[in-house]
């Protein structure tokens, strides 16, 4: 009889584990919006406001009346216009912002009120500190007038400054610079009231040109067909801001009754549109009506108060000589 050794008992060993840990969980923070992605929402929005159908008609009529007001005494209103743009701007990044939040529709009379409360708490901040609000004017005054002799010097050959970005950052401020120092110093009487005429003109006209051309639109001047009779536009109608944006460049889109008609021609290998080139001529004329009508009134002004100096300076020695005498 033979006997089976008896099995060896194995015991595999335990298994390891291989199970990864959990990752940790890791929430990226929002991107940090810079001052320059900013600046390119608000005019994200402002554009946006601009463009809506249902208040074309308020937009141009303040535009309206806006440029009537600088156009006759530009540099009386020239302070309000400042802090109505203000309100504006306040106004329409609140109600941008609190739509976000609440997420609130454009016709939300929730956004409207919170538009008007900070757009009026904005402007009255600036109607309080209005010196300091005019010297930043004052300084972006000086920043156009930079930007505008920049492109002649360099078409004349002076080309350090586009070459050169000191010579470009030198050039700017001192031509800010100027422009703040003259501001504080009450010198920009004149050049504001050219300013604020060639400002007004252009807001009137363009608002005409949209009244005009949605009236056609609107069946309101049909007669004008009979007028011109190889045929109007029938699309040419659109935002308010866009008849202003066709006067003050000539790459814009046109707007207008005259959109693609024939009566838009060519001049030395230019085509000019019909719709540009009349805005433009009554744009001018405006201009130099509300321009001289404010010179005028300026210098009388001017004259009003040194005769009123010199008034009192002489009453001021021939007091002292009476009290000499005694």
């Amino acid at each position: 009889e033979t006997t089976a050794p008896p099995e060896v008992e194995t015991t595999a060993p335990p298994e390891v584990e291989t199970t990864a840990p959990p990752e940790e969980e890791t929430t990226t923070p929002p991107p940090v919006e810079t001052p320059a992605s900013i600046l390119v929402s608000l005019q994200t929005e402002v554009d946006e406001q601009l463009h809506s159908k249902e208040y074309q008609w308020v937009n141009a009529l303040l535009a309206f009346v806006f440029g009537a007001v600088l156009v006759w005494d530009g540099e009386v209103t020239f302070r309000w216009v400042v802090i109505g743009v203000v309100f504006l701007l306040a106004a329409v990044l609140a109600m941008s912002e609190v739509s976000t939040f609440l997420a609130l529709d454009e016709t939300s009379t929730i956004r409207h009120v919170v538009g008007v409360e900070v757009g009026a708490l904005a402007a009255y901040a600036a109607w309080t500190g209005i010196d300091g609000v005019m010297l930043v004017v004052g300084a972006l005054l000086g920043g156009f007038v930079a930007f505008g002799l920049q492109g002649k010097l360099v078409a004349m050959g002076l080309t350090v400054l586009s070459e050169n970005k000191g010579a470009i950052v030198a050039f700017y401020s001192a031509v800010v610079l100027l422009s703040i120092a003259l501001s504080k110093r009450k010198k920009l009487g004149s050049g504001l009231a050219v300013l604020s005429a060639g400002i007004g003109g252009s807001l009137v006209t363009s608002a005409i040109s949209w009244a005009v051309t949605t009236c056609y639109l609107s069946g309101y001047l049909g007669f004008l067909d009979s007028v011109f009779k190889q045929g109007l536009s029938a699309v040419g109608g659109g935002a308010w801001i866009d008849f202003l944006t066709l006067l003050l460049s000539s790459e814009s889109q046109d707007k207008g009754l005259f959109l693609d008609s024939a009566y838009n021609f060519s001049f030395g290998g230019e085509v000019y549109r019909l719709d540009r080139v009349v805005g433009c001529c009554f744009w001018f004329v405006l201009f130099a009506i509300g321009a001289r009508s404010q010179l005028k009134r300026a210098k009388a002004l001017a004259g009003g108060v040194a005769q009123a100096r010199e008034g009192l300076r002489r009453a001021l020695l021939l007091g002292d000589e009476g009290h000499a005498e005694e």
